[in-house]
Protein backbone atom coordinates (compact mmCIF):
# COMPACT_ATOMS: atom_id res chain seq x y z
CA UNK A 1 0.00 0.00 0.00
CA UNK A 2 1.22 3.55 -0.67
CA UNK A 3 2.84 5.31 2.28
CA UNK A 4 0.13 7.98 2.68
CA UNK A 5 -2.54 5.29 2.85
CA UNK A 6 -0.57 3.37 5.49
CA UNK A 7 -0.25 6.56 7.53
CA UNK A 8 -4.06 6.83 7.56
CA UNK A 9 -4.43 3.16 8.56
CA UNK A 10 -2.08 3.76 11.48
CA UNK A 11 -3.73 7.05 12.49
CA UNK A 12 -7.11 5.31 12.77
CA UNK A 13 -5.61 2.28 14.54
CA UNK A 14 -7.16 -0.08 11.99
CA UNK A 15 -4.54 -2.78 12.66
CA UNK A 16 -3.57 -4.36 15.97
CA UNK A 17 -0.07 -2.93 15.64
CA UNK A 18 1.39 -0.23 13.39
CA UNK A 19 1.70 -1.15 9.73
CA UNK A 20 4.91 -0.39 7.83
CA UNK A 21 4.60 0.77 4.23
CA UNK A 22 6.60 -1.33 1.80
CA UNK A 23 5.45 0.51 -1.33
CA UNK A 24 8.04 2.97 -2.70
CA UNK A 25 5.21 5.30 -3.82
CA UNK A 26 4.10 7.95 -1.30
CA UNK A 27 0.72 8.37 -2.95
CA UNK A 28 -2.11 10.40 -1.56
CA UNK A 29 -4.24 9.99 1.52
CA UNK A 30 -7.66 8.48 0.90
CA UNK A 31 -10.51 10.86 0.27
CA UNK A 32 -13.35 10.68 2.80
CA UNK A 33 -16.86 11.65 1.68
CA UNK A 34 -19.84 11.62 4.04
CA UNK A 35 -23.58 11.23 3.66
CA UNK A 36 -26.49 11.08 6.09
CA UNK A 37 -27.49 7.59 7.21
CA UNK A 38 -30.25 6.29 4.96
CA UNK A 39 -29.49 8.79 2.18
CA UNK A 40 -28.80 6.24 -0.53
CA UNK A 41 -29.05 8.87 -3.27
CA UNK A 42 -26.35 10.94 -1.53
CA UNK A 43 -24.13 7.89 -1.15
CA UNK A 44 -24.49 7.01 -4.83
CA UNK A 45 -23.85 10.63 -5.86
CA UNK A 46 -20.55 10.65 -3.92
CA UNK A 47 -19.55 7.33 -5.51
CA UNK A 48 -20.30 8.58 -9.00
CA UNK A 49 -18.47 11.85 -8.37
CA UNK A 50 -15.32 10.03 -7.21
CA UNK A 51 -15.45 7.65 -10.19
CA UNK A 52 -15.84 10.52 -12.67
CA UNK A 53 -12.98 12.43 -11.01
CA UNK A 54 -10.69 9.41 -11.30
CA UNK A 55 -11.65 8.88 -14.93
CA UNK A 56 -10.92 12.57 -15.61
CA UNK A 57 -7.51 12.10 -13.95
CA UNK A 58 -6.74 9.31 -16.42
CA UNK A 59 -7.52 6.24 -14.33
CA UNK A 60 -8.82 3.51 -16.63
CA UNK A 61 -12.23 2.09 -15.75
CA UNK A 62 -10.65 -1.39 -15.57
CA UNK A 63 -8.34 -0.06 -12.81
CA UNK A 64 -11.21 0.93 -10.51
CA UNK A 65 -12.80 -1.36 -7.93
CA UNK A 66 -15.93 -0.18 -6.16
CA UNK A 67 -16.42 -2.11 -2.92
CA UNK A 68 -19.41 -2.18 -0.63
CA UNK A 69 -18.62 -2.22 3.09
CA UNK A 70 -21.89 -4.03 3.80
CA UNK A 71 -22.82 -7.50 2.59
CA UNK A 72 -24.73 -8.33 -0.56
CA UNK A 73 -28.03 -8.59 1.29
CA UNK A 74 -27.87 -5.02 2.62
CA UNK A 75 -26.16 -3.21 -0.24
CA UNK A 76 -27.83 -0.60 -2.43
CA UNK A 77 -24.60 -0.25 -4.39
CA UNK A 78 -24.52 -3.85 -5.60
CA UNK A 79 -27.98 -3.45 -7.12
CA UNK A 80 -26.84 -0.71 -9.49
CA UNK A 81 -26.62 -1.73 -13.13
CA UNK A 82 -24.52 1.37 -13.82
CA UNK A 83 -22.53 3.98 -11.92
CA UNK A 84 -21.27 7.25 -13.39
CA UNK A 85 -22.78 6.12 -16.71
CA UNK A 86 -20.71 2.92 -16.75
CA UNK A 87 -22.29 -0.54 -16.75
CA UNK A 88 -21.27 -2.46 -13.62
CA UNK A 89 -19.66 -5.89 -13.51
CA UNK A 90 -20.96 -7.51 -10.34
CA UNK A 91 -21.55 -10.96 -8.90
CA UNK A 92 -25.11 -12.03 -9.67
CA UNK A 93 -25.34 -14.39 -6.71
CA UNK A 94 -25.44 -17.40 -9.02
CA UNK A 95 -22.98 -20.06 -10.07
CA UNK A 96 -22.60 -22.00 -13.30
CA UNK A 97 -22.52 -25.81 -13.59
CA UNK A 98 -18.77 -25.83 -12.84
CA UNK A 99 -19.32 -23.85 -9.64
CA UNK A 100 -17.86 -20.62 -11.03
CA UNK A 101 -19.42 -17.31 -10.00
CA UNK A 102 -21.65 -15.68 -12.61
CA UNK A 103 -20.96 -11.98 -13.22
CA UNK A 104 -23.05 -9.35 -14.95
CA UNK A 105 -21.79 -7.71 -18.14
CA UNK A 106 -20.03 -4.40 -17.56
CA UNK A 107 -16.62 -2.85 -17.19
CA UNK A 108 -16.85 -1.11 -13.78
CA UNK A 109 -16.07 -3.74 -11.13
CA UNK A 110 -18.40 -3.66 -8.10
CA UNK A 111 -18.27 -6.16 -5.22
CA UNK A 112 -18.03 -6.36 -1.43
CA UNK A 113 -14.91 -5.63 0.60
CA UNK A 114 -14.79 -9.18 1.93
CA UNK A 115 -15.24 -10.85 -1.48
CA UNK A 116 -12.38 -8.68 -2.82
CA UNK A 117 -10.02 -9.76 -0.02
CA UNK A 118 -6.69 -10.94 -1.45
CA UNK A 119 -7.09 -8.85 -4.61
CA UNK A 120 -6.07 -5.29 -5.44
CA UNK A 121 -6.71 -2.47 -7.88
CA UNK A 122 -4.98 0.83 -8.60
CA UNK A 123 -8.04 2.82 -7.44
CA UNK A 124 -10.43 1.52 -4.78
CA UNK A 125 -13.66 3.18 -3.72
CA UNK A 126 -15.14 1.80 -0.50
CA UNK A 127 -18.80 2.75 -0.11
CA UNK A 128 -21.70 2.19 2.25
CA UNK A 129 -19.30 2.46 5.18
CA UNK A 130 -21.42 2.38 8.30
CA UNK A 131 -21.42 0.58 11.60
CA UNK A 132 -23.20 0.55 14.92
CA UNK A 133 -19.88 0.65 16.74
CA UNK A 134 -16.31 1.04 15.53
CA UNK A 135 -15.32 -2.35 16.89
CA UNK A 136 -12.58 -4.77 15.85
CA UNK A 137 -14.69 -6.22 13.02
CA UNK A 138 -15.41 -2.78 11.50
CA UNK A 139 -11.75 -1.76 11.83
CA UNK A 140 -10.63 -5.00 10.16
CA UNK A 141 -13.09 -4.57 7.27
CA UNK A 142 -12.00 -0.97 6.68
CA UNK A 143 -8.35 -2.08 6.86
CA UNK A 144 -9.01 -4.82 4.29
CA UNK A 145 -10.74 -2.36 1.97
CA UNK A 146 -8.06 0.32 2.18
CA UNK A 147 -5.20 -2.10 1.67
CA UNK A 148 -6.71 -3.23 -1.65
CA UNK A 149 -5.70 0.15 -3.16
CA UNK A 150 -2.42 0.27 -5.05
CA UNK A 151 -2.45 4.01 -5.80
CA UNK A 152 -5.55 5.81 -4.54
CA UNK A 153 -8.61 5.26 -2.42
CA UNK A 154 -11.83 6.97 -1.45
CA UNK A 155 -14.22 6.12 1.38
CA UNK A 156 -17.91 7.03 1.21
CA UNK A 157 -19.25 6.80 4.75
CA UNK A 158 -22.09 7.88 6.97
CA UNK A 159 -21.61 11.01 9.06
CA UNK A 160 -21.75 8.87 12.22
CA UNK A 161 -18.95 6.61 10.95
CA UNK A 162 -16.88 9.69 10.10
CA UNK A 163 -17.37 11.03 13.62
CA UNK A 164 -16.19 7.69 15.06
CA UNK A 165 -13.04 7.85 12.93
CA UNK A 166 -12.43 11.45 13.94
CA UNK A 167 -12.62 10.26 17.55
CA UNK A 168 -9.75 7.86 16.80
CA UNK A 169 -7.58 10.82 15.80
CA UNK A 170 -8.42 12.69 18.99
CA UNK A 171 -7.61 9.64 21.13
Amino acid sequence: SPRALVDVINAFHLAASPVHARHPFVGEAPEFLTYAAGDHAGMLAHCESAIRRWLDEGVAVEDIAVLSFVGRGHSQLLNQTSLAGLPTRRFTGGFDAAGEAIWSEGNLFVDTVLRFKGQSAPAVLIAEVEWRQLDAAARRRLYIGLTRAELKAAVVMTEAAAMDLAGCLEA
